[in-house]
């Protein structure tokens, strides 16, 4: 990366709620290494649950999504479904009693309320209050879920921390975009197509606000929980397929205008001075943008008034704001997002290869590892090996012996002398056993469907050698790092040269693969040889123009990694410098290397 663009990253800082992350990982990662292990919840030990569906209009998804709640794994007793309908003009209310009436027939009770319509929070708010559950479902009725997902989510909450008060289930075809940390999997706020509550909780904040209509209610009751101190849990291993959108980056006018409308009131209870200066300079965005849809003019004004007479009310809540729990809003959005919201997944793969994960480490590094032994557990991908190889010590041995206890895969560990970073990477690739590898270095994280991600793109291309997706650089302050265990994420950073279809020549210039962001044919490194051991740097750039010569590699538009760079500018211009220093050494010995190959 040259300095210029290091400049332009470091001035793209983390929000402070995405440090409170950060640190609460840094904080935990100990006791989540010896005690989490994936939740294999009794029967006879699942609660109770109350499930909450607010309609209008929504009649042709009604037959699916029952299909759904009738395959579940969860006990049928233990479910009771209210179905809130707000006045709906079609069908809706009788497939919803048909529904009732399939649902009894399995064991399942369920009831349908009718009511005017006064937005999904209310309607939410009335359904939940129906229920004395300990757990409460909320959810869409345009989606369906996976067998196991909502045994999987409760026992996800029943094993959580105490702090925690809602756990959002992962949404297919497309997965919402927002940030979470890819080690605990808290996040700032959930989605609430959705989204199992503790119902206390719920209780405590008083439930939806219901001056919001329709869109955004999620975020505001995200905030009002982080506001009370509670924690918020993304869980990508619970999945439903939510068919929300008719194709990708399909626009809503009516999504479209009170997201708008929320956000703006939403600023106003929990912004900053700055948020709330920002408004005016929203509103007029909003009226003078192009338009995207018929009559995109006269919505944005009749939003603006809406929002004139929302404001009193989000000034009277604003006093209960705490000081010390922070709150992002960017432009009409919230906070830190991960590019590929429109990255369509597809129904479950047949093919599952096995996956080698290759971690070099080496002495001092144990809060990392730690950490990156963590982000490869959460996967969502399951057939895998994890390969770990400490250069110039023992040290990891018995945490590596710790994780493989509770492991639903097998950890190997070897130790080195001190050989250096493409001899261990070398021996890593020796030891590897599957169809595909993939280096992660032990400052780096996967979130939790990485492998899922790479893996899917690379069976829909076989011939190709393999795949890479996007990754975050996260400049970081590792100062305290050896001290207390800790350590800053100062900003992150989608660089726009990796945004790059595959293109050998072009790889010759710059390297656009991060080194975790790519999955390979194990046969590349049978064939072609593993890192040049005269490369103690971009001995991965070596590689990838090396594999890259014969074979093509299927890019995935999705970010789904991350890898560290120091934040101090001084260290970093200092890096930068050594590197472009050895940049046309590590090329020509690939070249050397591909005419080698050639010639054979």
């Amino acid at each position: 990366m040259r300095l210029s663009e290091l400049l332009k990253a470091n001035s793209k800082l983390s929000s402070s709620s995405i440090r409170s992350l950060t640190n609460e990982r840094c904080r935990i990662t100990a006791d989540l290494a010896l005690e989490y292990a994936e939740c294999c919840c009794r029967q006879e030990n699942l609660p109770q649950i109350d499930i909450s569906i607010v309609t209008f209009n929504n009649g042709q998804w009604t037959d699916r999504f029952i299909d759904s709640l009738i395959a579940s794994d969860y006990p049928r007793k233990l479910m009771t479904v209210y179905f809130v309908d707000n006045a709906s003009t079609d069908s809706t209310v009788e497939k919803l009693a048909a529904a009732v009436y399939r649902l009894k027939s399995n064991g399942i009770n369920a009831t349908i309320i009718n009511r005017d319509n006064h937005g999904f929070g209310a309607g939410h708010n009335f359904a939940i209050k129906q229920g004395k559950s300990q757990f409460c479902l909320v959810t869409n009725i345009d989606l369906i879920f996976e067998k196991d997902a909502i045994k999987k989510i409760v026992c996800k909450a029943m094993l959580d921390d105490n702090r925690a008060a809602a756990w959002e289930l992962r949404q297919k075809p497309y997965e919402h975009p927002k940030y979470y940390d890819p080690v605990t999997h808290a996040t700032n706020w959930n989605s609430h197509a959705c989204v199992l509550l503790r119902r206390e909780a719920f209780q405590q904040v008083g439930g939806y606000d219901e001056n919001i209509f329709m869109y955004g209610e999620d975020v505001d009751i995200s905030y009002r929980l982080r506001n009370m101190g509670y924690i918020l849990r993304y869980c990508p291993s619970a999945v439903v397929w939510h068919y929300t959108y008719d194709k990708s980056v399909q626009l809503k006018p009516l999504q479209d205008k009170w997201s708008r409308i929320t956000n703006l009131y939403l600023r106003v209870k929990f912004g900053t001075f700055w948020d709330i200066v920002t408004i005016p300079i929203l509103m007029v965005a909003w009226f003078f943008r192009p338009p995207r849809y018929t009559g995109a003019r006269y919505q944005a004004v009749v939003g603006i008034v809406q929002f004139f007479r929302m404001l009193p009310k989000a000034i009277a809540w604003r006093h209960k704001r705490r000081r010390d729990v922070f709150f992002d809003f960017s432009f009409f959005d919230y906070g830190l997002t991960r590019y590929g919201a429109f990255y369509e997944f597809n129904e479950k793969a047949i093919k599952t290869p096995l996956v080698s994960v290759l971690t070099r480490t080496f002495p001092g590094r144990e809060l990392y590892l730690q950490q990156a032994l963590l982000s490869v557990r959460n996967q969502t991908y399951k057939n895998i090996e994890h390969i770990i190889v400490e250069d110039g010590g023992s040290t990891y041995a018995d945490l590596v012996k710790r994780f493989n206890l509770t492991s639903e895969y097998h950890i190997r560990y070897s130790s080195l002398e001190k050989v250096g970073r493409s001899k261990t990477g070398n021996e890593a690739l020796s030891q590897a056993t599957g169809e595909y590898c993939l280096f992660l270095d032990d400052d780096d994280l996967l979130y939790s469907d990485h492998i899922e991600v790479l893996v899917d793109r690379a069976l829909q291309y076989p011939e190709a050698g393999g795949s890479y997706s996007l990754a975050f650089e996260v400049a970081t302050d590792t100062r305290k790092i050896l001290v207390d265990g800790a350590y800053c994420e100062k900003s992150y950073i989608l660089l726009s040269k990796y945004q790059q279809d595959f293109d050998p020549n072009l790889l010759l210039k710059k390297n656009y693969f991060p080194i975790q962001s790519v999955l390979f044919k194990r046969s590349l490194f049978m064939e072609h040889g593993g890192l040049d051991e005269r490369l103690e740097a971009l001995e991965d750039w070596n590689l990838w123009i090396r594999y890259s010569r014969k074979n093509k590699f299927v890019y995935a538009a999705k970010l789904t990694s991350l890898y560290r760079v120091p934040s101090n500018l001084r260290i970093a211009a200092t890096r930068i410098l050594k590197l472009q220093e050895i940049r046309e050494i590590a090329v020509g010995y690939a070249l050397n290397s591909s005419q080698h190959d050639n010639a054979q």
